[in-house]
């Protein structure tokens, strides 16, 4: 399975998208580490845990997740952005990320977490 044995954070401010997260993170055989809602309770979670992959919203509840993104990368913590803005409008300090945009197909999510998240060791 393409997520087996991985702890994932989910940054992600709407109930029902990070449901819908949950869930496929569940069926690819994965493990949600942590919800969080805000960019606080992300850094949080990261001081805290050490997840093998983030599916991270670029807008949160209060702002841009943009230090969250540079911090996973300095954590190497490989992410997924998640989000509803056009790929032309994500911040410059992101673009290049893997990107995927709402609405999103669970199939979609798994192929695109399978080859992100792959590269952490078990």
């Amino acid at each position: 399975m393409p997520l087996s044995g991985k702890t994932i954070l989910v940054a992600e401010d709407d109930y029902l998208i990070a449901a819908d997260l949950f869930d496929a993170i569940k069926s690819g055989r994965g493990t949600v580490g942590q919800h969080v809602t805000t960019v606080r309770q992300a850094h949080e979670a990261l001081s805290s845990t050490r997840f093998d992959g983030a599916v991270l919203d670029l807008k949160l509840l209060n702002g841009l997740a943009v230090s969250v993104a540079e911090r996973l990368v300095q954590e190497g913590v490989p992410f997924i952005l998640l989000t509803g803005y056009a790929e032309g409008s994500v911040p410059a300090a992101l673009q290049g990320a893997p990107y995927l945009a709402k609405p999103f197909r669970r199939e979609d999510f798994l192929k695109l977490a399978a080859s992100h998240f792959a590269k952490t060791p078990d």
